[in-house]
């Protein structure tokens, strides 16, 4: 009777201590970048400073990404000309018109970075998989992480795997709201997670998964947001600049 007395004692601990240990990061993520309203969201977190670089700074930053990226890069093209068409508004909502370049290069894997600070890279496959919505909210989720370089560069230093986790949510955040003031519906960003989800899956690619949230945390943490932004005021001038419904270029 002891013994099973203290096999049940223990799993109680066991499951007691992993309840209270496992980090909660969609709250912390929500009490990062939640507010009253719409409007005041923006103006806080849009209004924080970034670091914006020079042309020869971006020079530098193009002759320094990876060789197969280099090789596969091109600046031209139907699906380039709708690609910047999309990242324009975005850009211009974020202040960063002229201050970033557009890179697309040619890779099975749905990709896309800011490199450097300077440079958003994104693979061809990637940008003909995504609607126009689609793809400017994960524009915006790479343009986001400008907002929260500080806390990012802190965690990679002290290896804080929840913090980076944290980070990612709080750049979800930022992709839904841009779709919001662009008017257009911030789950259009949820869909692209899916997408990529099986994209990702079906190229048999992974990466530094550890950093980023399971794709069940973002679901849950973009409902609550959602619902937040719902409850919020309407933002007014701010126009779409995107076609609702319509679909990126396939590339051939």
């Amino acid at each position: 009777m002891s013994r099973k007395i203290f096999y049940v004692l223990a799993c109680l601990i066991i499951w007691t201590t992993s309840t209270v240990a496992e980090p909660n990061i969609v709250e912390t993520a929500y009490r990062g970048v939640a507010s009253e309203s719409v409007t005041e969201m923006k103006d806080r977190i849009f209004g924080t400073p970034i670091t914006v670089f020079d042309a020869d700074y971006r020079r530098q930053a193009v002759a320094a990404l990876p060789e197969d990226v280099r090789r596969k890069k091109f600046v031209e093209g139907n699906l380039w000309r709708h690609v910047e068409a999309v990242t324009r508004p975005v850009f211009q909502l974020h202040n960063r018109t002229n201050k970033l370049e557009l890179l697309l290069y040619h890779d099975q894997v749905p990709v896309a970075m800011v490199w450097r600070g300077c440079i958003l890279a994104m693979s061809d496959s990637l940008a003909s998989s995504l609607s126009d919505e689609q793809l400017a909210g994960i524009i915006a989720h790479e343009l986001a992480h400008a907002y929260f370089m500080d806390e990012t560069v802190a965690f990679e230093k002290s290896g804080d795997q929840e913090g980076l986790r944290v980070v990612e949510l709080k750049c979800d955040a930022v992709a839904m709201l841009t779709l919001k003031l662009l008017g257009s519906d911030p789950a259009n960003f949820v869909s692209a997670l899916r997408k990529i989800a099986i994209l990702v899956v079906s190229k048999d690619y992974t990466s530094n998964s550890w950093r980023h949230p399971r794709l069940s945390e973002r679901e849950k943490f973009s409902r609550r947001f959602i619902t937040l932004l719902n409850k919020g005021e309407r933002s007014a001038g701010y126009s779409s600049g995107l076609r609702r419904g319509s679909r990126a270029f396939a590339f051939v």
